[in-house]
Protein backbone atom coordinates (compact mmCIF):
# COMPACT_ATOMS: atom_id res chain seq x y z
CA UNK A 1 0.00 0.00 0.00
CA UNK A 2 1.07 3.54 -1.02
CA UNK A 3 1.14 5.68 2.43
CA UNK A 4 3.12 8.31 3.27
CA UNK A 5 2.51 8.45 7.19
CA UNK A 6 -0.29 7.56 9.37
CA UNK A 7 -1.56 5.86 12.50
CA UNK A 8 -3.37 3.61 13.93
CA UNK A 9 -5.18 3.11 17.79
CA UNK A 10 -7.14 -0.34 17.52
CA UNK A 11 -8.16 0.18 21.05
CA UNK A 12 -9.11 3.77 20.70
CA UNK A 13 -10.57 3.33 17.41
CA UNK A 14 -9.14 5.79 14.90
CA UNK A 15 -6.84 5.84 11.65
CA UNK A 16 -4.52 8.76 10.01
CA UNK A 17 -3.44 7.66 6.95
CA UNK A 18 -2.24 9.61 3.74
CA UNK A 19 -2.91 7.94 0.92
CA UNK A 20 -0.67 8.65 -2.52
CA UNK A 21 -2.24 6.90 -5.04
CA UNK A 22 -5.89 5.15 -6.66
CA UNK A 23 -4.09 1.83 -6.01
CA UNK A 24 -3.01 2.26 -2.43
CA UNK A 25 -6.66 3.62 -1.82
CA UNK A 26 -8.41 0.44 -2.68
CA UNK A 27 -6.07 -1.28 -0.65
CA UNK A 28 -6.98 0.53 2.21
CA UNK A 29 -10.52 0.98 1.60
CA UNK A 30 -10.62 -3.25 1.61
CA UNK A 31 -8.86 -3.12 4.94
CA UNK A 32 -10.86 0.07 6.43
CA UNK A 33 -14.34 -2.12 5.83
CA UNK A 34 -13.18 -5.08 7.83
CA UNK A 35 -12.19 -3.18 10.74
CA UNK A 36 -15.02 -2.83 12.53
CA UNK A 37 -14.27 -0.99 15.50
CA UNK A 38 -12.76 2.28 13.07
CA UNK A 39 -15.23 5.16 14.44
CA UNK A 40 -12.58 7.68 13.97
CA UNK A 41 -10.50 8.77 10.80
CA UNK A 42 -8.33 11.03 8.70
CA UNK A 43 -7.49 10.77 5.39
CA UNK A 44 -5.31 12.40 3.01
CA UNK A 45 -5.66 11.83 -0.59
CA UNK A 46 -2.53 12.61 -1.90
CA UNK A 47 -3.40 13.01 -5.72
CA UNK A 48 -5.43 14.48 -8.35
CA UNK A 49 -8.75 13.21 -7.42
CA UNK A 50 -11.25 12.25 -9.64
CA UNK A 51 -15.40 11.76 -9.24
CA UNK A 52 -14.71 7.79 -9.52
CA UNK A 53 -12.08 8.43 -7.22
CA UNK A 54 -14.79 10.14 -4.60
CA UNK A 55 -17.22 7.60 -5.58
CA UNK A 56 -14.88 4.87 -4.20
CA UNK A 57 -14.07 7.05 -1.35
CA UNK A 58 -18.19 7.34 -0.25
CA UNK A 59 -18.88 3.19 -1.22
CA UNK A 60 -15.83 2.50 1.42
CA UNK A 61 -16.95 4.86 4.21
CA UNK A 62 -20.48 4.05 3.68
CA UNK A 63 -19.46 0.22 4.97
CA UNK A 64 -17.92 1.26 7.91
CA UNK A 65 -18.95 2.52 11.31
CA UNK A 66 -17.35 5.76 10.98
CA UNK A 67 -18.71 8.63 12.89
CA UNK A 68 -16.05 11.39 12.83
CA UNK A 69 -14.19 12.16 9.48
CA UNK A 70 -11.58 14.10 8.03
CA UNK A 71 -10.63 14.22 4.48
CA UNK A 72 -8.36 16.53 2.81
CA UNK A 73 -7.23 16.73 -1.10
CA UNK A 74 -4.30 17.44 -2.82
CA UNK A 75 -5.83 19.22 -5.87
CA UNK A 76 -9.37 20.57 -5.46
CA UNK A 77 -9.42 21.50 -9.56
CA UNK A 78 -9.58 17.76 -10.39
CA UNK A 79 -7.38 16.20 -13.09
CA UNK A 80 -7.95 17.71 -16.74
CA UNK A 81 -8.83 13.71 -17.90
CA UNK A 82 -11.76 14.55 -15.61
CA UNK A 83 -12.93 18.02 -16.98
CA UNK A 84 -16.39 16.92 -18.19
CA UNK A 85 -17.40 16.15 -14.54
CA UNK A 86 -16.25 19.16 -13.18
CA UNK A 87 -19.50 20.64 -12.43
CA UNK A 88 -20.26 17.59 -9.87
CA UNK A 89 -17.24 16.06 -8.84
CA UNK A 90 -17.68 16.39 -5.21
CA UNK A 91 -21.08 15.20 -5.50
CA UNK A 92 -19.87 11.41 -4.09
CA UNK A 93 -18.41 13.33 -1.01
CA UNK A 94 -21.65 15.92 -0.26
CA UNK A 95 -23.62 12.66 -0.82
CA UNK A 96 -21.88 11.00 2.07
CA UNK A 97 -23.01 14.14 4.81
CA UNK A 98 -26.27 12.04 4.72
CA UNK A 99 -24.75 9.14 5.55
CA UNK A 100 -26.66 7.97 9.06
CA UNK A 101 -23.50 6.88 10.81
CA UNK A 102 -21.21 10.27 10.45
CA UNK A 103 -21.96 12.98 13.55
CA UNK A 104 -18.58 15.17 12.91
CA UNK A 105 -17.03 15.84 9.49
CA UNK A 106 -14.26 17.81 7.87
CA UNK A 107 -13.77 18.87 4.72
CA UNK A 108 -10.58 20.22 3.21
CA UNK A 109 -8.26 21.68 0.66
CA UNK A 110 -11.59 21.80 -1.87
CA UNK A 111 -11.75 25.45 -2.48
CA UNK A 112 -14.17 25.31 -5.39
CA UNK A 113 -16.38 22.82 -3.40
CA UNK A 114 -19.57 24.26 -3.82
CA UNK A 115 -19.05 25.07 -7.53
CA UNK A 116 -18.28 21.57 -8.08
CA UNK A 117 -21.63 19.72 -6.80
CA UNK A 118 -24.84 19.07 -8.67
CA UNK A 119 -27.77 20.42 -6.40
CA UNK A 120 -29.05 16.91 -6.08
CA UNK A 121 -25.80 15.84 -4.34
CA UNK A 122 -27.39 17.91 -1.17
CA UNK A 123 -29.47 15.55 0.98
CA UNK A 124 -30.93 16.26 4.45
CA UNK A 125 -28.45 15.02 7.24
CA UNK A 126 -29.96 15.20 10.11
CA UNK A 127 -27.62 13.06 12.01
CA UNK A 128 -24.68 15.72 11.52
CA UNK A 129 -23.26 17.54 14.34
CA UNK A 130 -20.24 19.07 13.62
CA UNK A 131 -19.12 20.67 9.94
CA UNK A 132 -15.62 21.98 8.91
CA UNK A 133 -14.44 23.06 5.92
CA UNK A 134 -12.09 24.85 4.47
CA UNK A 135 -11.27 26.45 2.51
CA UNK A 136 -14.59 27.81 0.77
CA UNK A 137 -15.14 30.49 -1.69
CA UNK A 138 -18.37 31.43 -2.61
CA UNK A 139 -17.84 32.80 -5.44
CA UNK A 140 -21.08 32.96 -7.49
CA UNK A 141 -24.83 33.23 -6.86
CA UNK A 142 -25.03 29.16 -7.46
CA UNK A 143 -22.29 28.71 -5.03
CA UNK A 144 -23.69 30.73 -2.52
CA UNK A 145 -27.07 29.05 -3.12
CA UNK A 146 -25.54 25.18 -2.91
CA UNK A 147 -24.06 26.35 0.33
CA UNK A 148 -27.51 27.91 1.76
CA UNK A 149 -28.90 24.34 0.38
CA UNK A 150 -26.29 22.38 2.49
CA UNK A 151 -27.15 24.49 5.11
CA UNK A 152 -30.62 23.91 5.31
CA UNK A 153 -30.42 20.54 5.03
CA UNK A 154 -28.13 20.11 8.57
CA UNK A 155 -30.79 21.49 11.09
CA UNK A 156 -29.23 19.95 14.05
CA UNK A 157 -25.38 20.91 13.20
CA UNK A 158 -24.41 22.81 16.73
CA UNK A 159 -20.73 24.01 15.39
CA UNK A 160 -20.05 24.83 12.44
CA UNK A 161 -16.32 25.94 10.94
CA UNK A 162 -15.63 27.60 7.84
CA UNK A 163 -12.44 28.60 6.12
CA UNK A 164 -13.51 31.90 4.14
CA UNK A 165 -11.91 34.53 2.33
CA UNK A 166 -15.15 36.66 2.74
CA UNK A 167 -16.17 36.02 6.73
CA UNK A 168 -18.51 39.28 5.68
CA UNK A 169 -20.19 37.11 3.64
CA UNK A 170 -20.19 33.83 4.62
CA UNK A 171 -21.71 35.41 7.77
CA UNK A 172 -24.36 37.03 6.24
CA UNK A 173 -25.82 33.58 4.28
CA UNK A 174 -25.51 31.47 7.33
CA UNK A 175 -27.71 34.20 9.30
CA UNK A 176 -30.08 34.37 6.52
CA UNK A 177 -30.47 30.61 6.90
CA UNK A 178 -30.42 30.59 10.59
CA UNK A 179 -34.19 29.25 11.27
CA UNK A 180 -32.90 26.33 9.75
CA UNK A 181 -30.69 25.88 12.45
CA UNK A 182 -31.73 26.70 15.80
CA UNK A 183 -29.29 23.86 17.44
CA UNK A 184 -26.39 26.21 15.85
CA UNK A 185 -24.45 27.21 19.10
CA UNK A 186 -20.74 27.89 17.56
CA UNK A 187 -19.95 29.93 14.22
CA UNK A 188 -16.07 29.68 13.70
CA UNK A 189 -14.83 31.60 10.61
CA UNK A 190 -11.37 32.32 9.80
CA UNK A 191 -8.62 32.85 7.33
CA UNK A 192 -7.30 30.20 5.64
CA UNK A 193 -3.85 30.02 5.76
CA UNK A 194 -3.89 32.10 8.78
CA UNK A 195 -5.94 30.21 11.71
CA UNK A 196 -4.65 33.24 14.07
CA UNK A 197 -6.99 35.87 12.15
CA UNK A 198 -10.76 34.39 13.29
CA UNK A 199 -14.08 35.13 14.33
CA UNK A 200 -15.59 32.54 16.98
CA UNK A 201 -19.60 33.38 17.31
CA UNK A 202 -21.58 32.80 20.20
CA UNK A 203 -25.13 31.58 18.91
CA UNK A 204 -28.58 30.80 20.96
CA UNK A 205 -31.72 29.63 19.11
CA UNK A 206 -30.71 31.53 15.91
CA UNK A 207 -29.48 34.77 17.72
CA UNK A 208 -26.24 35.81 18.05
CA UNK A 209 -24.91 36.07 21.81
CA UNK A 210 -21.27 37.49 21.17
CA UNK A 211 -18.42 37.78 18.71
CA UNK A 212 -14.97 37.15 19.48
CA UNK A 213 -12.58 38.53 17.04
CA UNK A 214 -8.76 37.99 16.73
CA UNK A 215 -7.16 39.67 14.21
CA UNK A 216 -3.69 41.16 12.82
CA UNK A 217 -3.45 44.31 11.95
CA UNK A 218 -2.78 42.63 8.26
CA UNK A 219 -5.97 41.72 7.57
CA UNK A 220 -7.61 43.90 9.65
CA UNK A 221 -8.70 46.44 6.81
CA UNK A 222 -10.20 43.77 4.30
CA UNK A 223 -13.27 45.14 3.15
CA UNK A 224 -15.26 41.94 4.30
CA UNK A 225 -13.77 41.40 7.67
CA UNK A 226 -14.81 44.97 8.07
CA UNK A 227 -17.95 44.17 6.99
CA UNK A 228 -18.44 41.95 9.80
CA UNK A 229 -16.71 44.12 12.39
CA UNK A 230 -19.39 46.80 11.68
CA UNK A 231 -22.27 44.75 12.25
CA UNK A 232 -22.29 46.08 16.19
CA UNK A 233 -21.72 42.16 17.40
CA UNK A 234 -18.43 42.41 18.59
CA UNK A 235 -17.81 41.20 22.66
CA UNK A 236 -14.08 40.43 22.67
CA UNK A 237 -11.48 42.27 20.26
CA UNK A 238 -8.07 41.19 19.97
CA UNK A 239 -5.77 43.21 17.97
CA UNK A 240 -2.15 41.50 17.23
CA UNK A 241 0.47 44.53 15.79
CA UNK A 242 -1.51 47.17 15.80
CA UNK A 243 -0.10 49.82 13.47
CA UNK A 244 -1.33 53.54 15.78
CA UNK A 245 -0.88 55.44 11.82
CA UNK A 246 -3.58 53.04 10.47
CA UNK A 247 -5.44 52.88 12.93
CA UNK A 248 -6.46 56.55 13.47
CA UNK A 249 -9.39 56.44 12.12
CA UNK A 250 -10.20 52.85 12.47
CA UNK A 251 -10.19 52.35 16.20
CA UNK A 252 -13.05 54.99 16.97
CA UNK A 253 -15.39 53.90 14.40
CA UNK A 254 -14.89 50.21 15.68
CA UNK A 255 -15.88 51.42 19.16
CA UNK A 256 -18.65 53.57 18.00
CA UNK A 257 -20.24 51.15 16.41
CA UNK A 258 -19.89 48.41 19.04
CA UNK A 259 -21.18 49.12 22.08
CA UNK A 260 -21.40 45.45 23.36
CA UNK A 261 -18.12 45.42 23.43
CA UNK A 262 -16.13 44.02 26.69
CA UNK A 263 -12.81 43.31 25.81
CA UNK A 264 -9.94 45.08 24.09
CA UNK A 265 -6.71 43.49 23.55
CA UNK A 266 -4.33 45.48 21.45
CA UNK A 267 -0.16 45.66 21.20
CA UNK A 268 1.98 48.29 19.50
CA UNK A 269 5.03 50.48 20.09
CA UNK A 270 4.82 51.52 24.21
CA UNK A 271 5.37 55.26 22.93
CA UNK A 272 1.86 54.85 21.24
CA UNK A 273 -0.12 53.65 24.40
CA UNK A 274 -2.17 57.19 25.45
CA UNK A 275 -3.04 57.37 21.99
CA UNK A 276 -4.68 53.87 21.71
CA UNK A 277 -6.80 54.98 24.97
CA UNK A 278 -7.23 58.14 23.75
CA UNK A 279 -8.66 56.66 19.81
CA UNK A 280 -10.88 54.39 22.43
CA UNK A 281 -12.32 56.87 24.60
CA UNK A 282 -12.92 59.40 21.31
CA UNK A 283 -15.04 56.60 19.95
CA UNK A 284 -17.57 55.87 22.74
CA UNK A 285 -18.16 59.98 23.25
CA UNK A 286 -19.31 59.82 19.57
CA UNK A 287 -21.26 57.20 20.28
CA UNK A 288 -22.90 58.52 23.46
CA UNK A 289 -23.42 61.55 21.78
CA UNK A 290 -25.90 59.49 19.38
CA UNK A 291 -27.55 58.27 22.20
CA UNK A 292 -25.87 54.59 22.64
CA UNK A 293 -25.01 52.78 25.73
CA UNK A 294 -21.71 51.21 26.47
CA UNK A 295 -20.90 48.10 28.52
CA UNK A 296 -17.91 48.64 30.71
CA UNK A 297 -14.90 47.76 28.99
CA UNK A 298 -11.48 46.07 30.32
CA UNK A 299 -8.36 47.64 27.67
CA UNK A 300 -5.61 45.64 27.96
CA UNK A 301 -2.43 46.36 26.29
CA UNK A 302 1.12 45.24 25.47
CA UNK A 303 3.87 46.00 23.37
CA UNK A 304 4.89 43.63 20.70
CA UNK A 305 6.28 40.10 21.78
CA UNK A 306 9.13 41.10 19.84
CA UNK A 307 10.14 44.58 21.34
CA UNK A 308 12.13 43.20 23.66
CA UNK A 309 14.59 45.83 23.84
CA UNK A 310 12.53 48.88 23.58
CA UNK A 311 10.69 50.10 27.36
CA UNK A 312 7.71 47.94 28.13
CA UNK A 313 4.10 48.88 29.01
CA UNK A 314 1.97 45.99 29.97
CA UNK A 315 -1.20 47.90 30.82
CA UNK A 316 -5.05 47.20 31.96
CA UNK A 317 -7.25 49.46 31.90
CA UNK A 318 -11.13 49.11 32.91
CA UNK A 319 -13.67 51.80 31.74
CA UNK A 320 -16.83 51.93 33.38
CA UNK A 321 -19.82 52.93 31.15
CA UNK A 322 -19.10 56.93 31.61
CA UNK A 323 -15.30 55.71 30.85
CA UNK A 324 -13.98 56.36 34.68
CA UNK A 325 -10.56 55.04 34.50
CA UNK A 326 -9.08 52.41 36.78
CA UNK A 327 -6.05 51.21 35.39
CA UNK A 328 -2.84 49.02 36.50
CA UNK A 329 0.35 49.40 34.43
CA UNK A 330 3.86 47.58 34.80
CA UNK A 331 6.52 49.40 32.85
CA UNK A 332 10.12 48.27 32.08
CA UNK A 333 12.29 50.59 31.08
CA UNK A 334 15.75 49.81 29.40
CA UNK A 335 18.64 50.41 31.47
CA UNK A 336 19.73 54.28 31.54
CA UNK A 337 15.84 55.12 29.97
Amino acid sequence: MEVNSGGFDEEQGWIVISLRSPTGAKQFYETLVKARRVHELTVRLQWDTTLDDHRKFRSAITNTNIACMAMSTLNSKGPALDFINRYRRFDPIMELLSDRRLQAVTLEGSENFFSQISSSSIRPAPQLRTLSMHPIHLEDAASQAAFARLLQSCPNLTRLQLGTREPGTTFDIVMHNVEHLSNLKVLELFRWGSPKDHIIIDLLKGNVQGAWVELSDAWLYEPSYMQFLRKGLLTQLTITNTVIDQAMELLPDLLYRNPRLLELKLSSRSTRFLEMLDLIISGRKRGRAKGYIYASLRFDFATHSYDTYDDRIISVVHLSDSDVLDMSTDIRLRSGS
